[in-house]
């Protein structure tokens, strides 16, 4: 892929009305796995969870089979911050006693509640570049190969082909934040679930990108892009059908390579990556 980044005709491709465009989701595209576990381990950690988010997490680890919501009242916000933790990520509990993902997503916009965005920022500051003591820094778990032909990499050479990158995702706004910064994109050009603000601080709601990347793409460029990135059959594709060029599936499962058969007739390039930059020494 980055030797075929590197032989676009930029200017050609503008000549002829191509857009210089690329739109990258970020989860298990960009990098390998879900970012909320990662910014969940910080912000348990950070110890500055207010007291607003205590009703939530409550609520939700009390429909858990043997969890009693009169002891988790007692407990303190630390404490069941740790549980939800624990319920969310923890793979070696049975399913039926874990959180799962869906109800995870909204729980944890649900214990940003009374904080600022910019202490949620510092939360994925530390989510993405320091270790917390379940996880290594995201950054670390950018899709990388032995070829050195990283997702890092990738962005950096499409930027300086004159490509306009957008950002994606389903993950929490506040962690696109962080990776649009790191990556060099402006604010314009990324977007995550949009966390509620009111009075300077989080109401806890939020609202989801999951279902709506498409739509969000068609309305938010110009013109269909160039390129697209992405690893969901469900969220991704729409974006990636739209695609003026290549759209690349970053490791599909057989349910992905189906739907692109069905529905692009084979035309999605398949991306595999085996490595992450926290392989290399």
């Amino acid at each position: 892929v980055c030797e075929a980044v590197q032989l676009v005709d930029a200017k050609a491709l503008k000549g002829n009305g191509f857009p210089l465009t690329a739109v990258f989701d970020l989860d298990n595209t960009v990098w390998d796995g879900h970012g909320i576990d990662y910014f969940l381990a910080a912000l348990v950690e950070s110890g500055k969870i207010k007291p607003e988010a205590q009703g939530a997490m409550v609520d939700a680890l009390s429909k858990l089979p043997g969890v009693d919501a009169a002891n988790l009242r007692k407990r303190s916000v630390q404490e069941n911050a740790a549980m939800v933790f624990k319920r969310t990520t923890d793979s070696t509990l049975p399913k039926e006693e874990r959180l799962n993902r869906k109800d995870g997503f909204y729980l944890v916009s649900a214990m940003l509640k009374g904080m600022t965005p910019a202490e949620a920022y510092q939360i994925g500051e530390a989510a993405m570049t320091q270790s917390s003591s379940h996880f290594g820094p995201l950054e670390a778990k950018f899709f990388d190969d032995s070829s050195g032909c990283s997702m890092r990499r990738i962005v950096g050479q499409l930027r300086s082909a004159g490509f306009q990158i957008y950002l994606i995702s389903a993950g929490l706004d506040v962690l696109v934040k962080v990776a649009g910064d790191l990556l060099g994109i402006g604010q314009e050009y990324r977007l995550g679930s949009i966390l509620e603000v009111a009075d300077g601080r989080y109401t806890g709601q939020v609202e989801s990108t999951y279902m709506l990347k498409g739509p969000i793409v068609r309305d938010w460029l110009k013109a269909p892009a160039y390129l697209a990135f992405g690893d969901s059959a469900t969220s991704d594709i729409p974006f990636m059908l739209d695609a003026a060029g290549p759209a690349f599936m970053i490791n599909p499962g057989e349910r992905f390579k189906k739907k692109d058969q069905d529905k692009a007739k084979g035309r999605l390039v398949e991306v595999r990556y085996s490595g992450v930059e926290g392989d290399q020494p």
